[in-house]
């Protein structure tokens, strides 16, 4: 491979370090993936659920599982890769129904609701990443987001504000 343009390699399995070897010996490289809220090495286990329609409601430790998680993962591959996938109401004016959710988001109308909870819903992938640049500097990160959120992708990728998503 030559000049920015790279492909990494992650399978596991029994036979990963032979798929490895194989993989470098053709011009991938390693990467790292983090199942950045998925917890396989605690007793007992603090794995991250969501509540499905309330982005506020980050677990106790949120950010010590998150930072445990890819400490954990980071330091053998070229890349760092955030893989974080899990279920959440992605019809803003379906969580604008639960008055709890509505009073959590500190808001009072439905339009600043359906801007503050695709932006509240963003920082559940873009915080993992900021703490992975933040713990290893000039390494690339890359996210690795679930498709039918296209919501939370627009916003993060800053191709679209909340405001300017069609409504649902």
């Amino acid at each position: 491979m030559k000049g920015e343009l790279k492909a990494f390699w992650n399978v596991g399995g029994g036979d990963w370090a032979f798929n490895l070897r194989q993989a470098i010996t053709h011009g991938f490289e390693p990467a790292d993936l983090c199942n950045t809220y998925s917890d396989y090495w605690g007793k007992p286990r603090t794995d991250i659920r969501p509540v499905r329609d309330n982005p506020w409601g980050k677990p106790d430790g949120f950010e010590t599982i998150v930072k445990r998680n890819t400490a954990k993962r980071s330091g053998k591959g070229s890349i760092l890769v955030q893989d974080i996938e899990f279920d959440l109401e992605d019809k803003a004016d379906k969580a604008w129904a639960n008055a709890e959710v509505r009073t959590a988001s500190g808001v009072t109308t439905k339009e600043a609701f359906r801007e503050a909870y695709y932006r509240e819903w963003a920082t559940w992938y873009s915080l993992p990443c900021k703490w992975a640049k933040e713990a290893y500097p000039g390494r690339p990160v890359h996210l690795e987001i679930e498709g039918h959120h296209t919501e939370i992708y627009h916003v993060l990728s800053g191709n679209a504000t909340p405001k300017q998503l069609p409504s649902n």
